[in-house]
């Protein structure tokens, strides 16, 4: 059955994760931290598993770079452009 133009197909929202299973993912995360920096200082892992640790450790410690869309007036998409955003100098 369609929706109703202006009606939600989920009206009640996401579900809300348990405070307790946050606690214990929380809890993890060190651990987690600790695997991404040894992969990668592990120059005998792969370039692509060694990329992505370093892309996990760069956007949690500074957020993902945003993403810019660029959409002419006829609705069609013309490009596509990731903006790199040098937070380390606002830290500064």
């Amino acid at each position: 059955m369609p929706f109703k133009p202006g009606q939600s197909g989920n009206p009640a929202g996401r579900a809300a994760i348990p405070q307790e299973l946050k606690d214990k993912l929380r809890a993890e995360c060190p651990g987690v931290l600790d695997f991404w920096i040894d992969m990668y200082r592990n120059e005998e892992e792969s370039f692509a598993n060694r990329n992505k640790a370093a892309e996990n450790i760069w956007n949690y410690a500074y957020g993902k770079p945003k993403e810019l869309i660029d959409i002419d007036m006829n609705g069609r998409l013309e490009g596509i452009t990731v903006e790199i955003v040098k937070r380390i100098e606002d830290e500064s």
